[in-house]
């Protein structure tokens, strides 16, 4: 993805699941991505502090340097998931 990201974008969570139990989801960002996914680093407060996301939450989504290739999922969108 060309161009940089800056600010709060909407996205949702299609996969809560790490395969390598880093504690990432796996997200769409159809603002950013298109129809593309990316595993995205979470941010919490503490380690450890990670609580499973799943599939078909609404989240926020930054991206670190505006790289779209490095999503940071940085809160959840109140409200009921996504469909």
């Amino acid at each position: 993805m060309s161009g940089t990201h800056l600010g709060l974008y909407r996205g949702v969570v299609e996969e809560g699941a790490d395969p390598a139990a880093r504690g990432r989801v796996l997200v769409s960002v159809p603002a950013v991505l298109g129809g593309a996914l990316r595993r995205a680093e979470r941010s919490v407060d503490r380690p450890g502090a990670v609580e499973p996301l799943a599939a078909g939450t609404a989240v926020w989504v930054q991206f670190e340097d505006g790289d779209a290739d490095r999503p940071v999922v940085v809160g959840c969108v109140p409200g009921p998931p996504e469909p």
